[in-house]
């Protein structure tokens, strides 16, 4: 019964992905502790008048930040 992840998504009022959040926990601590956080993340979604996505990545992983950015 340990929670290894969790997603979490938003839709805008046209049933479109609007955001992806997750969260990924490791098992177990070095102090035996359970449930840390090891990376989390968003997924942001925009999209022009016709319709396109536009995508935006982040990630967090330690100190560490990663941003990608998808554009169609």
């Amino acid at each position: 019964n340990i929670l290894l992840s969790e997603t979490t998504a938003s839709y805008d009022e046209k049933g479109r992905l609007k955001s992806i959040t997750w969260k990924t926990h490791n098992s177990m601590s070095i102090w035996g502790q359970e449930g840390d956080v090891v990376s989390d993340g968003t997924e942001t979604i925009e999209y022009d008048n016709l319709g396109r996505p536009s995508v935006a990545v982040t990630i967090y992983t330690g100190d560490y930040r990663t941003k990608t950015e998808y554009k169609y």
